[in-house]
């Protein structure tokens, strides 16, 4: 296989995840042969697999757990998380570098960002199973062997040094990560809570408003219902147009009518009523 082939193969990050899983020692030496930097790192392997324990954990929570945490504030979790790996990444590299002389390794920041962003290759793939935190410390302990393999090539640290570094560099890895899952949990609960606060305060019925604004509207309409029953005086309208009524009209004479509206004149007692009646008709 030609050099150019090799090159090919070792970039390509499925090739490359594979052979780290699969076959760690043989591909720790062709990441300490390859020429890399930093930014070349991040674009072509972290960036690219630290994506994955966000969207798991994304699909596990809002769809697995049929909608129990709302959409967004898992999302807005989730790009959190995915942000703060990446600075996390950059941060185990220089705790690696940092360690490599009390292990009597070499410092090397390149070096020991290949370490921190291969190493790190278990915890991610197998981060498709965040939804299940037990099931995801799997992914750990294939990053703390991975470490322990790529230590003494990348750093230069004795063999016999190098689970003492590992279990340094395992730990710093933990508390980094551990930190990026606590915020990105943090900020999710505080967008929850922002959203649960935006539906309270919405004034989407009768049922949204407050005592206040409920003992208004009933002021308002005890007002209306009054003013509309009190009929003790005719409409403007209605007196108007007695005004313009002639006096008399040949033999019948203006009288006063009962305005539209008005109250109704008080009812004679009945004996009164039959009394007449009788009188009439002798």
């Amino acid at each position: 296989m030609s050099g150019v082939e090799l090159k090919v193969i070792s970039s390509n990050p499925v090739v490359r995840v594979g052979r780290l899983l699969l076959g760690p020692s043989r591909e720790w030496g062709r990441i300490e042969e390859e020429p890399a930097t930093i930014l070349g790192l991040y674009l072509r392997h972290v960036s690219l697999l630290a994506v994955i324990p966000p969207t798991a954990k994304v699909l596990g929570f809002h769809y697995l757990g049929r909608g129990l945490i709302p959409l967004g504030p898992t999302i807005a979790g989730a790009v959190t998380q995915y942000l703060l790996s990446l600075a996390a990444v950059f941060v185990l590299a220089l705790w690696i570098d940092g360690l490599a002389p009390s292990f009597d390794g070499q410092r090397d920041r390149v070096r020991s960002f290949k370490v921190a962003a291969y190493g790190g290759t278990g915890y991610w793939v197998l981060g498709v199973l965040a939804a299940f935190p037990v099931l995801g410390l799997i992914g750990g302990l294939v990053s703390a062997r991975l470490y322990f393999l790529g230590l003494p090539k990348l750093m230069r640290a004795p063999r016999e040094k190098a689970f003492v570094y590992m279990i340094g560099t395992a730990g710093g890895a933990f508390v980094l990560f551990l930190a990026v899952s606590l915020v990105a949990n943090l900020v999710a609960g505080q967008v929850m809570a922002y959203g649960d606060r935006l539906v309270q305060n919405r004034p989407v019925g009768p049922e949204a408003m407050t005592f206040e604004q409920l003992a208004a509207i009933e002021k308002n309409m005890e007002a209306r219902f009054l003013e509309r029953s009190d009929t003790s005086a005719p409409p403007p309208a209605i007196r108007g147009l007695s005004a313009l009524l002639p006096a008399d009209v040949g033999s019948y004479a203006k009288r006063a009518r009962r305005a539209i509206g008005t109250t109704r004149p008080a009812q004679r007692p009945i004996g009164a009523t039959m009394s007449g009646v009788r009188a009439a008709l002798r």
